[in-house]
């Protein structure tokens, strides 16, 4: 069962000085607020370019000042012989601060240059290295820190983005402008002749005396969870209106009402599940959902066929993973379930599309969605795995079908991206809670050298008006003193069970995420700026037999272990969405 309890890891994991004009770091900032507060009515502040000139010129008064007896910053950017004191008359590091160091940024992470950056004071990477009294909870940062040129940062209102049929059928049109759409339960109804074959099956059991063929077991009364004569009465049934042949019925996708109805009359929306045939004689599974924390679940998913079985799969049966967490799994742990998964030079022997290609593929289709604001934020190379039973029958193996990109896609709004994580957000503190929540928005691709695979869109967004056009931030020094607390006390559960832990940082983010009250409204909340770190975590833990286990597992790239409101620096839950 190890292999199983692995495979289901991994796809439950497909969740220095102050700067003037910045809020200095209340300690009540360090818990979570609730209610209207975690919403906050944010001060207005200085415009960037008005701070950073500020900060220049004095900066150039304070230089002129300490001309004499100030040294310079060693390599690590410990500040040496300097000669200024604070009001208290203890020296000042004039120095950059202690664990920065500047390194090469990736991707979206801005220039050391750029105004927001600088407003920040915040270095193009940051290391450091401190653990809890016990020294056996660590965190080691070594991290790229990604800031974008933005030149202004303000909080922004967001809302539910309607989930009606003009929005329906702009996705079908988008996606399937010639697709023939068929309604997917008509290729699971039997047969008479199937329907004859399972009746003269199960009754061929029942004259054996078998009344358990399949091995459901009983319940603590003793009765059988598989009840046979009820099966055999339910297909005598469904053998009188069953057709002779298998037939598909077209249809227009849309969110029909349920046949029974809400107590109180009013009818509620139920889930459309298409077959879509293409020209080219390709397949999709087109998905409509809508439910409680996700009021938009729309699902795009290419069917492949099985290289067993030979068998188109139109249900539940593959997966995208993440290349790198399967061949970083097998390392660690050696068999993981994954057949065929192939070296890294085959992959890109094999992968046969550019990420330039597969963003071209998938922005064409943003462009007709009218999310002209979505941008890549996030991607990785990825494996389609296809589910089969081992030969006992009580483990799965996953081999590999394909391969491809996978794209997280995030808005912008005023140059300043919405960060992406894996974190689905719309979460309930208390399992016995009654409040309606909201899940983040989401729109992933999954492309290969064959076109577009799968496509998720998830809650889309209405921005709405600015809140407060230039929000006064919080410096990067202080943000790091809210995070080498905050992480430990974050954490400090899980030296319950574990002997050592060690929290590895490589990535810190700075951009946009929506919290909202689900107490007050769920379908309106706000964009506020956040800092994200991003990593893995190692652990030792002791099997009841005494042996010490190491799990060097290091996580998704988008697990967020901690995110900071960079405006009071409060601890915003990501699982929660506030």
């Amino acid at each position: 069962m190890k292999n199983k309890k692995l495979i289901s890891l991994l796809t439950i994991c497909l969740c220095a000085g102050v700067m003037a004009g910045c809020a200095k770091t209340p300690e009540e900032s360090l818990v979570k607020q609730k209610g209207s507060a975690s919403l906050g009515n944010y001060e207005e502040g200085a415009p960037l370019d008005e701070m950073n000139a500020e900060q220049s010129t004095s900066e150039g008064a304070e230089n002129a000042g300490n001309a004499e007896g100030t040294g310079t910053a060693d390599a690590a950017g410990t500040a040496e012989g300097t000669g200024s004191t604070d009001a208290s008359g203890n020296p000042v590091n004039t120095g950059t601060a202690v664990n920065m160091e500047i390194g090469n940024a990736s991707g979206n992470a801005g220039t050391a240059e750029s105004p927001l950056r600088k407003a920040l004071g915040a270095p193009e990477r940051y290391q450091n290295d401190f653990e809890d009294a016990t020294g056996n909870l660590s965190v080691k940062t070594d991290a790229v820190v990604e800031i974008p040129d933005a030149n202004q940062v303000s909080a922004v209102s967001v809302s539910q983005h309607p989930f009606d049929q003009a929005q329906i059928d702009l996705i079908t049109k988008t996606f399937f402008p010639d697709g023939v759409i068929y309604r997917l339960d008509d290729l699971f109804a039997m047969t008479k002749s199937e329907c004859m074959a399972k009746l003269e099956e199960l009754k061929g059991y029942v004259a054996q005396g078998n009344l358990d063929p399949y091995n459901y077991g009983t319940d603590e009364n003793g009765n059988l969870h598989f009840d046979i004569y009820e099966a055999i009465s339910s297909l005598e049934e469904e053998y009188e209106n069953a057709p002779e042949e298998r037939t598909l019925t077209e249809v227009t996708p849309e969110l029909t009402p349920w046949e029974s109805d809400t107590s109180d009359g009013e009818s509620l929306p139920g889930d459309f599940y298409g077959l879509v045939k293409q020209p080219d004689e390709t397949e999709y599974v087109y998905t409509l959902k809508t439910y409680d924390s996700m009021p938009m679940d729309i699902s795009i998913v290419k069917v492949h066929e099985d290289p067993k079985t030979k068998e188109k799969q139109y249900q539940s049966g593959s997966r995208w993973m993440e290349y790198y967490v399967i061949c970083n799994a097998i390392s660690e742990h050696g068999n993981t379930g994954w057949q065929n998964v192939p070296t890294e030079e085959e992959f890109k022997n094999t992968l046969g599309i550019t990420l330039e290609e597969a963003q071209a593929e998938a922005e064409a289709k943003l462009s007709e969605l009218g999310l002209t604001d979505m941008k890549l934020n996030n991607w990785d190379y990825g494996i389609l795995g296809m589910e089969h039973p081992n030969d006992r029958g009580d483990d799965f193996t996953s081999e590999v079908v394909d391969e491809g990109m996978i794209l997280h896609y995030t808005r912008v709004v005023n140059q300043l991206p919405i960060t992406y994580t894996q974190a689905m957000g719309g979460s309930l503190e208390d399992m016995n809670s009654d409040m309606q929540t909201w899940c983040y928005e989401m729109v992933d691709f999954v492309v290969t050298k064959d076109g577009i695979d799968s496509v998720s869109l998830w809650n889309l967004y209405d921005i709405g008006e600015t809140r407060t056009e230039n929000l006064s931030l919080m410096s990067f020094a202080d943000i790091i003193k809210v995070y080498e607390k905050m992480i430990l006390i974050q954490n400090a559960a899980m030296m319950d069970y574990a002997e050592t832990a060690r929290i590895n940082i490589d990535r810190i983010t700075f951009g946009y995420t929506r919290i909202y009250e689900p107490a007050t409204s769920s379908q309106t909340g706000i964009l506020v700026p956040a800092w994200d770190f991003f990593g893995g975590i190692s652990q030792s833990i002791r099997d009841e037999d005494g042996t010490l286990q190491e799990y060097p597992h290091e996580g998704f790239k988008t697990n967020s272990q901690i995110t900071i409101n960079a405006i009071d620096g409060s601890i915003i839950d990501r699982s929660l969405g506030y």
